[in-house]
Protein backbone atom coordinates (compact mmCIF):
# COMPACT_ATOMS: atom_id res chain seq x y z
CA UNK A 1 0.00 0.00 0.00
CA UNK A 2 2.72 2.03 0.41
CA UNK A 3 4.49 1.86 -2.87
CA UNK A 4 1.04 2.54 -4.38
CA UNK A 5 0.57 5.94 -2.23
CA UNK A 6 4.03 7.23 -3.04
CA UNK A 7 3.32 6.23 -6.77
CA UNK A 8 0.34 8.48 -6.99
CA UNK A 9 1.71 11.02 -5.43
CA UNK A 10 2.63 13.88 -7.43
CA UNK A 11 6.03 15.04 -6.26
CA UNK A 12 9.33 15.05 -7.19
CA UNK A 13 11.52 12.36 -6.75
CA UNK A 14 13.40 13.90 -3.22
CA UNK A 15 9.58 14.45 -1.87
CA UNK A 16 8.67 11.04 -2.44
CA UNK A 17 11.99 9.59 -0.43
CA UNK A 18 10.87 11.68 2.44
CA UNK A 19 7.41 10.35 2.04
CA UNK A 20 8.39 7.17 1.96
CA UNK A 21 10.88 7.86 5.17
CA UNK A 22 8.20 9.72 6.94
CA UNK A 23 5.92 6.27 6.12
CA UNK A 24 8.19 3.74 7.32
CA UNK A 25 9.37 4.95 10.41
CA UNK A 26 5.72 4.89 12.01
CA UNK A 27 4.91 1.87 10.95
CA UNK A 28 8.25 0.69 12.84
CA UNK A 29 7.30 2.46 15.77
CA UNK A 30 4.18 1.05 15.54
CA UNK A 31 5.92 -2.92 15.19
CA UNK A 32 8.55 -1.78 17.83
CA UNK A 33 5.43 -0.94 20.46
CA UNK A 34 3.56 -4.01 20.30
CA UNK A 35 1.00 -2.23 18.08
CA UNK A 36 -0.79 -3.78 14.80
CA UNK A 37 -0.20 -1.62 11.76
CA UNK A 38 -3.45 -2.72 9.68
CA UNK A 39 -5.86 -1.39 12.27
CA UNK A 40 -4.09 1.86 13.71
CA UNK A 41 -6.11 4.07 15.88
CA UNK A 42 -6.46 7.50 16.58
CA UNK A 43 -5.27 6.99 19.50
CA UNK A 44 -2.05 5.55 18.12
CA UNK A 45 -1.83 8.94 16.18
CA UNK A 46 -1.78 10.56 19.10
CA UNK A 47 0.82 8.76 20.82
CA UNK A 48 3.42 8.74 18.14
CA UNK A 49 3.25 12.58 18.06
CA UNK A 50 3.80 12.64 21.62
CA UNK A 51 6.88 10.47 20.98
CA UNK A 52 8.31 12.69 18.44
CA UNK A 53 7.78 15.85 20.51
CA UNK A 54 8.53 14.71 23.70
CA UNK A 55 10.87 11.14 23.78
CA UNK A 56 12.73 12.02 19.75
CA UNK A 57 12.42 15.95 20.96
CA UNK A 58 12.03 16.62 17.36
CA UNK A 59 11.55 20.48 16.39
CA UNK A 60 7.62 21.39 15.73
CA UNK A 61 8.82 21.82 11.89
CA UNK A 62 10.05 18.13 11.83
CA UNK A 63 7.10 16.81 13.39
CA UNK A 64 4.95 18.74 11.38
CA UNK A 65 6.24 17.38 8.45
CA UNK A 66 5.98 13.70 9.93
CA UNK A 67 2.41 14.18 10.47
CA UNK A 68 1.95 15.63 7.50
CA UNK A 69 2.99 13.15 5.55
CA UNK A 70 0.80 10.61 7.63
CA UNK A 71 -2.40 12.77 7.31
CA UNK A 72 -1.80 12.27 3.19
CA UNK A 73 -0.88 8.66 3.42
CA UNK A 74 -4.38 7.42 5.99
CA UNK A 75 -6.36 10.07 3.38
CA UNK A 76 -5.17 7.76 0.60
CA UNK A 77 -5.87 4.10 2.20
CA UNK A 78 -9.34 4.99 3.34
CA UNK A 79 -10.39 6.47 -0.07
CA UNK A 80 -9.31 3.48 -1.91
CA UNK A 81 -11.07 1.28 1.13
CA UNK A 82 -7.88 -0.32 2.63
CA UNK A 83 -9.36 1.41 6.41
CA UNK A 84 -12.92 2.18 7.33
CA UNK A 85 -11.60 5.66 8.43
CA UNK A 86 -8.83 7.71 8.22
CA UNK A 87 -7.45 7.65 11.64
CA UNK A 88 -5.12 11.13 11.50
CA UNK A 89 -8.80 12.67 11.14
CA UNK A 90 -8.64 15.14 14.13
CA UNK A 91 -5.19 15.08 15.27
CA UNK A 92 -3.84 18.46 15.03
CA UNK A 93 -0.42 18.98 13.59
CA UNK A 94 2.11 20.85 15.34
CA UNK A 95 2.08 24.32 14.72
CA UNK A 96 5.43 25.38 12.63
CA UNK A 97 7.44 27.92 14.57
CA UNK A 98 8.07 30.45 11.70
CA UNK A 99 12.04 31.64 11.36
CA UNK A 100 12.66 34.03 8.56
CA UNK A 101 15.48 35.98 7.47
CA UNK A 102 16.46 38.88 10.08
CA UNK A 103 18.57 41.03 7.75
CA UNK A 104 17.53 41.89 4.88
CA UNK A 105 19.54 43.28 1.71
CA UNK A 106 18.88 46.98 0.90
CA UNK A 107 19.46 48.67 -2.01
CA UNK A 108 22.63 50.10 -0.55
CA UNK A 109 24.62 46.90 0.52
CA UNK A 110 23.56 45.49 -2.65
CA UNK A 111 25.42 48.14 -4.50
CA UNK A 112 28.11 47.67 -2.18
CA UNK A 113 27.98 43.93 -2.78
CA UNK A 114 28.61 44.78 -6.41
CA UNK A 115 31.36 46.91 -6.41
CA UNK A 116 32.80 44.44 -4.15
CA UNK A 117 32.27 41.65 -6.78
CA UNK A 118 33.53 43.10 -9.49
CA UNK A 119 33.23 41.98 -13.20
CA UNK A 120 36.45 41.40 -13.99
CA UNK A 121 36.07 37.48 -14.16
CA UNK A 122 33.26 34.91 -15.87
CA UNK A 123 32.68 34.12 -12.51
CA UNK A 124 32.24 37.32 -11.69
CA UNK A 125 30.00 38.47 -14.30
CA UNK A 126 27.74 35.24 -13.89
CA UNK A 127 27.57 36.04 -10.05
CA UNK A 128 26.44 39.83 -10.18
CA UNK A 129 23.98 38.74 -12.53
CA UNK A 130 22.05 36.44 -10.77
CA UNK A 131 22.35 38.42 -7.22
CA UNK A 132 20.73 41.41 -8.80
CA UNK A 133 18.14 38.91 -10.24
CA UNK A 134 17.56 37.30 -7.26
CA UNK A 135 16.99 41.05 -5.72
CA UNK A 136 14.98 42.81 -8.82
CA UNK A 137 12.56 40.01 -9.03
CA UNK A 138 12.59 38.26 -5.29
CA UNK A 139 13.11 35.06 -6.98
CA UNK A 140 13.49 31.83 -4.95
CA UNK A 141 16.70 29.47 -5.69
CA UNK A 142 14.94 27.38 -7.34
CA UNK A 143 13.17 29.96 -9.43
CA UNK A 144 16.09 31.02 -10.69
CA UNK A 145 17.30 27.86 -11.45
CA UNK A 146 14.60 26.79 -13.70
CA UNK A 147 14.27 30.07 -15.72
CA UNK A 148 15.67 29.27 -19.50
CA UNK A 149 16.20 31.17 -22.72
CA UNK A 150 12.68 30.62 -23.56
CA UNK A 151 11.10 31.96 -20.87
CA UNK A 152 12.80 35.76 -21.55
CA UNK A 153 10.60 37.67 -24.10
CA UNK A 154 10.73 41.00 -25.29
CA UNK A 155 8.13 43.28 -25.91
CA UNK A 156 8.25 46.65 -27.21
CA UNK A 157 11.83 46.94 -25.13
CA UNK A 158 10.41 45.59 -21.96
CA UNK A 159 12.53 42.41 -21.11
CA UNK A 160 9.96 39.89 -19.38
CA UNK A 161 10.78 36.55 -17.70
CA UNK A 162 8.35 33.64 -17.12
CA UNK A 163 8.74 32.97 -13.58
CA UNK A 164 7.97 28.98 -12.70
CA UNK A 165 7.37 28.71 -8.79
CA UNK A 166 8.51 26.41 -6.35
CA UNK A 167 7.30 22.65 -6.14
CA UNK A 168 5.81 20.83 -8.84
CA UNK A 169 2.62 22.30 -8.88
CA UNK A 170 2.95 26.01 -9.88
CA UNK A 171 1.58 28.74 -12.50
CA UNK A 172 3.83 30.58 -14.20
CA UNK A 173 4.40 34.32 -13.19
CA UNK A 174 5.37 37.26 -16.24
CA UNK A 175 7.83 39.07 -14.46
CA UNK A 176 9.44 42.37 -15.97
CA UNK A 177 13.50 42.46 -15.72
CA UNK A 178 14.58 46.14 -15.05
CA UNK A 179 17.49 47.38 -17.59
CA UNK A 180 20.63 46.90 -15.35
CA UNK A 181 19.97 43.16 -14.54
CA UNK A 182 19.27 43.16 -18.14
CA UNK A 183 22.33 44.88 -19.00
CA UNK A 184 24.38 42.36 -16.44
CA UNK A 185 22.52 39.13 -17.92
CA UNK A 186 23.44 40.41 -21.45
CA UNK A 187 26.97 40.94 -20.70
CA UNK A 188 27.18 37.34 -19.11
CA UNK A 189 26.13 36.22 -21.86
CA UNK A 190 28.51 38.06 -24.44
CA UNK A 191 31.46 37.20 -22.66
CA UNK A 192 31.21 33.85 -20.52
CA UNK A 193 28.88 31.70 -22.48
CA UNK A 194 29.63 29.72 -25.97
CA UNK A 195 27.04 31.12 -28.18
CA UNK A 196 28.67 34.31 -29.76
CA UNK A 197 25.36 36.33 -30.92
CA UNK A 198 23.59 38.61 -28.61
CA UNK A 199 21.52 37.41 -26.56
CA UNK A 200 18.43 39.52 -27.51
CA UNK A 201 18.70 36.92 -30.63
CA UNK A 202 19.60 33.58 -28.81
CA UNK A 203 15.95 33.80 -27.09
CA UNK A 204 14.39 34.00 -30.80
CA UNK A 205 15.86 30.61 -31.58
CA UNK A 206 13.42 27.52 -30.55
CA UNK A 207 16.15 25.00 -30.88
CA UNK A 208 17.54 27.06 -27.26
CA UNK A 209 14.30 27.05 -25.65
CA UNK A 210 15.40 24.85 -23.05
CA UNK A 211 19.12 26.26 -22.59
CA UNK A 212 19.47 26.91 -18.50
CA UNK A 213 19.98 31.26 -18.30
CA UNK A 214 22.88 30.29 -15.80
CA UNK A 215 25.48 27.51 -15.78
CA UNK A 216 28.30 26.41 -13.92
CA UNK A 217 31.29 27.11 -16.21
CA UNK A 218 33.13 23.46 -17.32
CA UNK A 219 36.21 22.42 -16.10
CA UNK A 220 37.23 20.65 -19.49
CA UNK A 221 36.00 20.88 -23.32
CA UNK A 222 34.45 17.98 -23.66
CA UNK A 223 31.92 18.43 -20.37
CA UNK A 224 28.31 20.23 -21.37
CA UNK A 225 27.04 22.91 -20.03
CA UNK A 226 25.27 22.44 -17.02
CA UNK A 227 22.14 23.93 -14.93
CA UNK A 228 22.99 26.01 -11.75
CA UNK A 229 21.28 24.11 -9.18
CA UNK A 230 19.49 25.91 -6.29
CA UNK A 231 21.73 24.52 -4.09
CA UNK A 232 24.77 25.68 -5.94
CA UNK A 233 23.04 28.73 -5.95
CA UNK A 234 22.72 29.46 -2.84
CA UNK A 235 26.80 28.33 -2.43
CA UNK A 236 27.14 30.86 -4.81
CA UNK A 237 25.64 33.49 -3.26
CA UNK A 238 26.70 32.93 0.28
CA UNK A 239 30.03 32.68 -0.32
CA UNK A 240 30.34 36.40 -1.93
CA UNK A 241 28.42 37.48 0.94
CA UNK A 242 30.69 35.75 3.27
CA UNK A 243 33.79 37.13 1.13
CA UNK A 244 31.70 40.74 1.16
CA UNK A 245 32.14 40.22 5.24
CA UNK A 246 28.33 39.64 5.88
CA UNK A 247 27.86 37.28 8.86
CA UNK A 248 25.69 33.84 8.72
CA UNK A 249 22.39 35.64 9.16
CA UNK A 250 22.96 36.81 5.60
CA UNK A 251 21.93 34.40 2.94
CA UNK A 252 20.63 33.96 -0.35
CA UNK A 253 16.97 34.13 1.08
CA UNK A 254 18.28 37.93 2.04
CA UNK A 255 17.77 39.25 -1.93
CA UNK A 256 14.38 37.98 -1.64
CA UNK A 257 13.48 39.18 2.14
CA UNK A 258 15.37 42.29 0.71
CA UNK A 259 12.56 43.22 -2.30
CA UNK A 260 9.79 42.70 0.37
CA UNK A 261 11.74 45.08 2.62
CA UNK A 262 12.46 47.98 0.22
CA UNK A 263 8.94 47.24 -1.10
CA UNK A 264 6.71 48.13 2.59
CA UNK A 265 9.50 50.86 2.79
CA UNK A 266 8.07 52.56 -0.82
CA UNK A 267 4.92 52.20 1.29
CA UNK A 268 3.44 49.34 -0.86
CA UNK A 269 0.78 47.92 0.87
CA UNK A 270 0.51 44.00 1.64
CA UNK A 271 -1.53 42.76 -0.47
CA UNK A 272 0.69 44.22 -3.85
CA UNK A 273 3.61 43.15 -2.19
CA UNK A 274 2.08 39.73 -1.90
CA UNK A 275 1.22 39.23 -5.03
CA UNK A 276 4.73 40.66 -6.35
CA UNK A 277 6.24 37.96 -3.99
CA UNK A 278 4.23 35.44 -4.91
CA UNK A 279 2.94 34.07 -1.94
CA UNK A 280 -0.24 31.94 -1.15
CA UNK A 281 -1.34 33.86 1.61
CA UNK A 282 -1.04 37.45 3.12
CA UNK A 283 0.31 36.55 6.61
CA UNK A 284 3.49 34.80 4.63
CA UNK A 285 4.45 38.03 3.48
CA UNK A 286 3.51 39.56 7.36
CA UNK A 287 6.24 36.86 8.59
CA UNK A 288 8.99 38.55 6.05
CA UNK A 289 8.10 41.75 6.93
CA UNK A 290 7.65 41.76 11.14
CA UNK A 291 11.37 42.01 11.73
CA UNK A 292 11.00 45.31 9.84
CA UNK A 293 8.77 47.35 11.85
CA UNK A 294 10.50 50.00 13.37
CA UNK A 295 11.96 51.22 10.31
CA UNK A 296 8.70 51.32 8.52
CA UNK A 297 6.64 54.98 7.64
CA UNK A 298 4.13 55.65 10.00
CA UNK A 299 1.31 54.98 7.38
CA UNK A 300 2.54 51.54 6.79
CA UNK A 301 3.16 50.64 10.30
CA UNK A 302 -0.53 51.45 11.12
CA UNK A 303 -1.60 49.23 8.21
CA UNK A 304 0.86 46.49 9.03
CA UNK A 305 -0.93 46.61 12.87
CA UNK A 306 -4.17 46.72 11.03
CA UNK A 307 -3.96 43.33 9.70
CA UNK A 308 -2.38 41.81 12.75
Amino acid sequence: MIIEFLQQADVNPGSRAIYQKCIRYFFSWMVRTGRKPASTTRADIIDYKTELLEVKKLSTHSVALYMAVLKQYFKYVERVGFFKSDPTLGVRIPRRTAKVQKYPIDLQLLKELADHIGSNTPEARRDQAIIFLGFSLGLRNIEISRLTLGDITINGGEVQAKVKGKGSKYTPVQMVIPSHTWKLICEYFKKDRPFNKPLAELISKSELRDTPLFTRFKRKKHIKEATLQPGSISIIISGRLRAFGLGPNYTAHSLRHGLAFHLLKLNLDLHSIKRIMRHHSISTTQLYLISVEDELPLETEKYLLALK
